[in-house]
């Protein structure tokens, strides 16, 4: 089943980082669409439901690849 996930960003402090995060995350396998909302401070990120135990610590390595500082908390 096609879901997707809503996280909270902290850290990421300028759009052109954000999109950086989002280009890496895009990358991912099993990713089918992410998008990055910079100023509420949000990334949906579609896939697989089963797919998200390998999504999300690659999309945080991902995150703090542009932003070292930077983590991804779920909110849905």
């Amino acid at each position: 089943m096609t879901v997707t996930k809503i996280y909270k960003f902290t850290d990421i402090d300028c759009p052109n980082c954000a999109a950086k995060a989002e280009a890496k995350i895009k990358k991912i396998k099993g990713v089918q669409d992410v998008a990055i909302a910079f100023f509420a401070q949000k990334v949906f990120i579609t896939a697989e439901e089963s797919d998200f135990a390998e999504i999300y610590p690659a999309a945080v390595k991902a995150v703090q690849a542009v932003e070292a500082d930077c983590e991804l908390i779920e909110l849905k």
